[in-house]
């Protein structure tokens, strides 16, 4: 799992995924509660992703788009 990865939350993880990607220039994140707003903000500066960790990140994001395309 993504926590196992860095020791981060889900949406962390994915939001410093969004952040070390060359083509993203910002990261538009939307939060209905403090404890969202803080947990989203945990995706900030102070860590990064090893290359390894964001290769692991891509190549699930490909599986879960297959299928979900595959489900519909």
């Amino acid at each position: 799992s993504f926590t196992c990865i860095s020791g981060k939350t889900v949406a962390q993880v994915a939001l410093r995924w969004l952040v070390q990607q060359k083509v993203v220039s910002s990261v538009i994140i939307g939060a209905t509660s403090v404890q969202q707003l803080e947990d989203n903000m945990g995706a900030g500066s102070g860590w990064a992703l090893t290359d390894e960790e964001v290769r692991h990140v891509f190549k699930y994001s490909v599986c879960m788009q297959r299928l979900e395309t595959e489900s519909k």
